[in-house]
């Protein structure tokens, strides 16, 4: 299904669907790990005596505030009486998903309208030993394994449960018959749903702010809850769009003259690649879980075919401060022969490949695509004529540069002709054209 939504900050990262269903959630790297594994973390609104998770009977309208990575969205249901209008943010910094609702009665009546929070956690990427639990000092429903907790609040009461999950009822039953029963806590694959009561007047509206904090203890997610309530949800929000209607108006050089839609595009890809970027380097070519019913896979890894290409893009458009991690990447997982592998999971480790290391007759031979290697060294050339950044390049030299090339020199036969790896598509062995 199509993502309608990407959100991210280079440490945590999400992606909602069509129907506004949080599908993806990566931590503590962009595309590692994903914590949702495409499972659907929706919404449900009960107004009344009547119930409608947020599904195609609804008006539904996904966009970005203007230059920034926090979202406008607005779901619209005419026999419902009500309009949600929900600004999301991921914070500049911290790893906190703020979630602003403005719930607006659309009838001459007043009305009961009740936000049903669904959330089913694979954390670390499996349903096996999770626990959720009602933190009572902490006000919030609490996720956890492992290395990784989620803490779900509010700014505003709410009920809550916690089950194990299962296909004919647990907690997403539970929102459907607005039963929730205040279970404490539960532990296997698990889910947890959280219920919000507005009462809206007549033509009136209501706010409230729900919000997600993730780390890697406990006591990570308790400073972010404290954080946010002193601080408030509100200036925080402002001030990471603040942040990031800077970071592209700082940087822009085009052309005062281009269009409106064209400038806004231009900013929108600038701010979709932003996101896709780990903040150890990597950056990420995809991180979207519908491959997964295909092989068994995804595309959260990095090429480094892909991050040159993108790395090139940005210094060009003066975003060369922000590749610079990328390089660092590069030249701490190259080789100790000089050459880049076939793709990388964002922590640096190997990704998953289908290049063997022998040939048919089960002679050596190097698994990697050769162009992979020479687009970073050349990517690194355009980085200098963008940014001039003699010191860094000359850092790299004898670490990166030099290896690299020396690889590439020496990986030709008697004749010159380089030595065969695998094409641009990943399917021939060969020496290509490309």
């Amino acid at each position: 299904m199509t993502k309608e939504l990407v959100l991210g900050n280079g440490r945590f990262f999400i992606n909602y669907d069509a129907f506004y269903n949080l599908r993806d959630l990566y931590f503590p790297h962009v595309g590692k790990y994903n914590h949702c594994g495409g499972h659907p973390n929706g919404l449900g609104v009960w107004v009344g005596d009547r119930f409608c998770w947020i599904d195609a009977s609804w008006e539904r309208h996904f966009s970005y505030e203007k230059k920034s990575l926090c979202t406008l969205t607005v779901l619209r249901h005419e026999q419902l009486g009500v309009e949600l209008r929900i600004r999301d943010c991921i914070h500049k910094r911290e790893t906190l998903l703020l979630k602003a609702i403005e719930v607006r009665n659309l009838t001459d009546k007043p009305q009961s309208i009740r936000l049903g929070f669904y959330h089913w956690y694979h954390l670390e990427e499996t349903g096996i030993g999770n626990t959720v639990y009602y933190h009572p000092k902490l006000k919030g429903l609490l996720h956890y394994k492992g290395r990784c907790c989620i803490l779900i609040s509010s700014d505003r009461d709410f009920r809550y449960t916690t089950a194990q999950r299962c296909d004919h009822g647990s907690s997403w039953r539970a929102i459907e018959t607005d039963t929730m029963d205040h279970n404490p806590i539960v532990q296997g694959d698990v889910d947890s749903a959280l219920m919000i009561d507005l009462a809206v007047a007549a033509q009136g509206s209501e706010q409230c702010c729900y919000r997600m904090m993730v780390g890697q203890n406990f006591d990570s997610v308790a400073a972010l809850n404290q954080m946010v309530q002193t601080r408030t949800a509100e200036r925080m929000i402002e001030e990471t769009v603040s942040y990031w209607r800077s970071w592209i108006r700082e940087k822009s050089a085009l052309h005062p003259g281009l269009p409106l839609a064209m400038t806004a595009l231009y900013s929108r890809s600038l701010l979709l690649i932003r996101a896709h970027m780990d903040h150890g380097g990597a950056i990420l070519a995809a991180n979207d879980t519908d491959i997964y019913k295909f092989n068994k896979d995804h595309y959260s890894y990095m090429w480094p075919r892909d991050g040159a290409f993108t790395a090139i893009t940005l210094a060009q458009a003066g975003y060369g401060d922000t590749v610079r991690s990328f390089f660092e990447f590069c030249a701490r997982h190259q080789s100790s022969e000089g050459y880049l592998m076939h793709k990388y999971s964002p922590d640096g480790t190997a990704g998953s490949s289908w290049h063997p290391w022998c040939d048919a007759q089960g002679a050596y031979q190097l698994p990697i695509q050769e162009d992979e290697t020479a687009l970073v060294i050349a990517a690194l050339g355009e980085y200098y004529r963008a940014t001039k950044d003699i010191e860094f390049i000359d850092q790299l030299y004898d670490r990166f540069t030099r290896p690299a090339a020396e690889f590439m020199i020496a990986y030709r036969d008697e004749s010159g002709m380089v030595l065969p790896s695998y094409d641009l598509w990943e399917e021939r062995r060969g020496v290509m054209s490309y």
